[in-house]
């Protein structure tokens, strides 16, 4: 029955050390507290082996030969205990460990080269003793010379890891430091046991592999929960981040598409602007030839449309002083969009915007946008109403100034043509008059000078007619010029 303890102790240890490892290289990252107490497990279940052939050797040869190994293998346990210890808790120095490592190596020295080990010297017999009722052998020896050296190093293994443990209960998770202490606290309660079975004092075998397996399993087990804690922390922020990925998502999609949205009013905003600076041109065109009023009224028109369209109101009204303006311009125009309040039908209760037509001092009329019900009018709106306001009030002065300079050179042409007739026609008609009067005197006295006069009177007569027609031809229409005789006939 004491074999099979041990052996159930130590498949626990390896199984134990197996699942960690396995756990450790499918988490595929450095986990050093798992990797640190599968070691452990792992060194204990071999130290556990060895002990049944320990306590079943034949021989006080194979006794002392199997007890450097099993010195040697609690060495390295110790150094494995105190690397789980510094990779659990963080609170081991490094000058503190390089120390451990030095003063472990020393003992790792002594434990090979001495005959019989640090445990026991000069090994004389074994005697009996029992476990669970099964009978195993220990040794009877005196006690190593450099026995004290491994007692200090022990005492010193026991303190750094008392002290790490304590550092990791003040600023760590307590939970786990107070596992982690009370099992290896429950390891060196059995260590001490041990050093008993060494001294002779207590008849049993060496009991440390149980306590290990206490510690192994203690520790195992909180470390599976606490990955499986991690494991659904990490699944519960799995599905929370993919959850706002998602809302993310969907949030870009929207503003993808509201900037979409934007981009297509700014091109179609743009398109609307185009056609209204085409607008404007076109009707500056019309300011240096207006003769056909229906024609201007026309372009006003697709002005106040490309607007209105541009806008997207329900109408676009031009107003025009009657003190102001040229007499060429209509004194209203106004055009009707389809948009309104329900999309059919004229504005209805929505504020009127109105833009008056200044230009200088003058004021030339108003342009007046009323919106559809419920629509508000934004800043870049009103820009562009007041910048239309404005090409139209230059326009209607462009008029003006047409009409302007129109009826000044008809007065030119009038003082030219008054000059002309004064300078020539008049002055030789005035001759003629004075010619006129001496011709009647002269027919009583003196014939040949008045046949004389008559002459002069008919050539002076000539000139004024042919200075006449002259004037005549040049006050004449252009269309003239260009039609032809038929045209002229009718």
């Amino acid at each position: 029955i004491g074999t099979l303890a041990y052996g159930l102790a130590a498949g626990a240890l390896g199984a134990t050390s197996l699942v960690l490892m396995l756990i450790a290289v499918q988490r595929r990252r450095s986990e050093g507290q798992m990797l640190a107490l599968a070691w452990v497990g792992f060194v204990m279940a071999v130290t556990t082996v060895v002990t049944v052939r320990l306590h079943k050797s034949e021989s006080v040869d194979e006794y002392t030969d199997l007890l450097k190994l099993f010195g040697g293998l609690g060495l390295i346990g110790i150094v494995a205990l105190v690397w789980l210890v510094a990779s659990w808790t963080s609170a081991v120095p490094r000058p503190a460990m390089v120390a451990f490592l030095v003063a472990s190596g020393a003992i790792a020295v002594l434990q090979v080269t001495l005959p019989d080990g640090l445990l026991a010297s000069d090994i004389t017999r074994l005697r009996e003793v029992h476990l669970l009722g099964e009978p195993f052998v220990v040794h009877d020896a005196s006690r190593s010379a450099w026995r004290p050296a491994l007692d200090l190093y022990l005492l010193g293994s026991i303190v750094l890891i008392g002290w790490a443990l304590w550092t990791g209960l003040r600023r760590g998770p307590r939970v786990e430091a107070g596992v982690l202490a009370a099992g290896i606290s429950l390891t060196v309660v059995f260590s001490m046991y041990d050093s008993l079975v060494d001294e002779g004092l207590v008849d049993t075998p060496y009991l440390a592999p149980f306590g290990a397996v206490v510690v192994i399993l203690v520790a195992a087990s909180h470390l599976a929960r606490r990955i499986a804690v991690a494991e659904r922390n990490l699944s519960s922020q799995a599905t929370q981040l993919e959850a706002t990925v998602i809302d993310r998502t969907a949030a870009l999609i929207a503003s993808n598409r509201r900037l979409e949205d934007q981009l297509a009013q700014q091109r179609d905003a743009a398109r609307r602007l185009a056609a209204l600076a085409e607008q404007f041109e076109s009707v500056n065109a019309l300011a240096l030839d207006h003769e056909d009023p229906d024609a201007l009224e026309d372009e006003l028109g697709r002005v106040l449309a490309s607007l209105g369209d541009l806008l997207g109101v329900g109408a676009v009204r031009l107003r025009m002083d009657g003190t102001e303006g040229s007499t060429a311009c209509p004194p209203e125009v106004h055009w009707t969009g389809e948009r309104t309040g329900d999309g059919h039908g004229e504005a209805d209760g929505a504020a009127a915007e109105v833009e008056p037509l200044v230009m200088g001092a003058s004021s030339l009329g108003e342009l007046v946008v009323e919106p559809v019900e419920g629509q508000a009018l934004g800043e870049d709106d009103r820009r562009y109403i007041e910048l239309t306001a404005d090409h139209l009030a230059g326009f209607v002065k462009r008029l003006e100034l047409s009409d302007r300079i129109a009826a000044t050179a008809v007065d030119v042409e009038r003082h030219r043509i008054a000059r002309e007739l004064h300078d020539s026609v008049t002055q030789k008609l005035y001759s003629v008059a004075f010619l006129a009067d001496a011709a009647p005197r002269q027919l009583a006295g003196e014939p040949d000078r008045a046949a004389e006069t008559v002459r002069r009177m008919r050539e002076l007569l000539l000139s004024s007619l042919a200075e006449l027609r002259t004037l005549l031809f040049e006050l004449q229409p252009e269309a003239l010029d260009a039609a032809g005789l038929a045209q002229l006939i009718e």
